[in-house]
């Protein structure tokens, strides 16, 4: 597991992905790990694994994934065994990290690489494998998704540094 990585060359963009799970607790559905709140967890519901499905309307470029837990407060219900697939259906999905973990607390992040490249894809999908304790039922407190950081400059934002660019700058 990877903790506090640097995700200041990254950005949010959890907010332009359409959030599903395989199941849930009445009252703990997948709008809580969107709540930027620590004290409210979903909880799934029934046999492991457990997957929390991210879709992007296009493909979209994801370089982590982000989950707090916290094993103090959840016990049994903590994940310990999660692997992070991507693909373009929930048939051809592909492996491409998988975190065994020791009663973690706190941010738990996973690089979405392949070669070095950051996955470009339009499905993500995070599976719980095993909980501690052998615990059923899964708590994750807040997930996150980041991209990078995209430099959407155009020619015109380019700056004019001689004195021909200067007057070529302007329209008569």
């Amino acid at each position: 597991a990877r903790y506090r990585m640097e995700i200041g060359a990254y950005q949010d963009i959890s907010k332009n992905a359409h959030w599903s799970v395989s199941s849930s607790k009445p009252g703990f559905g997948i709008q809580k790990i969107r709540d930027n709140d620590l004290q409210t967890f979903w909880q799934s519901d029934g046999p492991q694994p457990h997957f929390i499905n991210i879709q992007f309307p296009k493909k979209t470029t994801v370089a982590l994934i982000r989950l707090y837990v916290d094993f103090a407060k959840d016990d049994s219900y903590t994940p310990s065994d999660i692997s992070f697939n991507y693909g373009c259906t929930y048939h051809d999905l592909t492996e491409v990290d998988h975190l065994v973990m020791e009663k973690p607390s706190g941010w738990i992040e996973a690089e979405m690489k392949i070669d070095e490249e950051h996955i470009r894809s339009n499905l993500f999908q995070v599976a719980i494998q095993a909980n501690h304790l052998t615990g059923r039922d899964s708590h994750i407190r807040q997930i996150e998704v980041y991209g990078p950081l995209s430099s959407n400059r155009s020619y015109f934002d380019l700056p004019l540094d001689t004195g021909e660019d200067l007057s070529l700058s302007t329209i008569r």
